[in-house]
C-alpha cells in the first residue's frame, strides 16, 4: 500500500502544566514560551509561539497569583514534533485548557485580552531559542 510522505509528526499530550516552570521571552520579534506537561510520570517540554504563547502565559500567571496547586492546570495539548539531527522539540498549535474555576478562567482571559492589546510590559524580555543543537537549551 502506497502512502504519501508525512513530512512532520504530531503529538498529543493530556495532563498538567507545570505552570511554575514556564520561560517566556521572545525568539526572533515574536513571544514563545518553553512549559512542561507532566503525563503520569513523565515531563514532557513543549513549547507555543505567538497567541498561543501568550494564552499559556496568561493562564500560568494567574495560577501563580491564584496558588492553586502545581498540576492545577490541567490541559490537552496538540504540537507539531520540529527535528534536528540532536533535538526534538514539540511546538504547540493547540490548547484545550479543563480549567473547573471559573474565576481563573475569567482571569486569564482578562490578561490574554491586555496581552493581545499591547501592553507586554509584564512579558519576560529574555531572548529563547528552540533548541536545534546542544547549545541553547532552556534553563542554561
Amino acid at each position: 500500500m502506497n502512502r504519501p510522505y508525512v513530512p512532520y509528526a504530531v503529538a498529543r499530550l493530556d495532563g498538567a502544566l507545570l505552570y511554575r516552570d514556564i520561560l517566556a521571552g521572545f525568539m526572533n520579534g515574536l513571544p514563545v514560551i518553553h512549559f512542561k506537561i507532566k503525563t503520569g510520570q513523565q515531563m514532557h517540554p513543549v513549547w507555543a509561539l505567538e497567541d498561543l504563547a501568550e494564552e499559556i502565559f496568561a493562564f500560568c500567571q494567574v495560577a501563580k497569583e491564584s496558588g492553586v496547586s502545581e498540576t492545577h492546570l490541567q490541559v490537552n495539548v496538540v504540537g507539531t514534533w520540529v527535528s534536528a539531527d540532536q533535538f526534538s522539540n514539540i511546538v504547540a498549535n493547540n490548547i484545550e485548557w479543563h480549567v473547573a474555576s471559573c474565576d481563573l478562567r475569567a482571569k486569564a482571559d482578562r490578561l490574554y485580552s491586555e496581552l493581545k492589546n499591547g501592553r507586554k510590559a509584564s512579558w519576560p524580555q529574555q531572548s529563547l531559542y528552540l533548541p536545534v543543537s546542544d547549545r541553547g537549551m532552556p534553563g542554561d
